[in-house]
């Protein structure tokens, strides 16, 4: 039998729930999953958290428990809660400027836009920024001779991942 609970009552209810001294803490992407079992009883406690390791294992020691790498097997694993912002989207526009010279626009959108929208986006930007002469929205995408690349939160999330230490 598993309790799962926000990291902030894990200690609380490892104590309450356990009487135990031991915890195991295990890297997972860019969650930290937190363990604590009764052997005895069978019952466990685990939580999840984006704390760093470090600060997890630093917290936990205050707190009295031996904390150790690992987690308990015994554990039904729960899907970890997102691990990005689906309100995260970063466009990058590779484009020809003017002076022959490669240029790159970078911009954030609240949700996954079209090409098409982050094109006009850059666009707009230029004629308001006043880098992009009187020309219309056709001739300055022939001219830019763009290349649109969209990297949604779930694959940031990803690349953050692939980039954490170990604990």
């Amino acid at each position: 039998m598993t309790l799962t609970v926000p990291f902030a009552q894990f200690t609380d209810a490892v104590r309450r729930e356990l009487a135990v001294k031991s915890v195991y803490i295990h890297a997972k992407g860019a969650w930290v999953v937190v363990t604590a079992a009764n052997v005895n009883t069978g019952a466990s406690v685990q939580s999840t958290t984006r704390l760093p390791a470090d600060k997890i294992r630093e917290t936990l020691k205050k707190d009295g428990f031996l904390v150790n790498d690992g987690s308990w097997a015994t554990i039904v694993e729960t899907e970890l809660p997102e691990t990005h912002s689906p309100l995260l989207t970063v466009v990058a526009i590779g484009y020809s400027s003017a002076d022959n010279v490669p240029g790159v626009w970078v911009d954030a959108f609240p949700e996954e836009p079209a090409k098409v929208d982050a094109l006009r986006a850059m666009f707009d930007e230029f004629r308001q920024s006043g880098e992009l002469d009187d020309v219309p929205f056709e001739e300055f995408l022939r001219l830019s001779n763009p290349n649109v690349t969209i990297v949604s939160g779930a694959e940031l999330a990803k690349y953050l991942a692939s980039k954490r230490l170990p604990a």
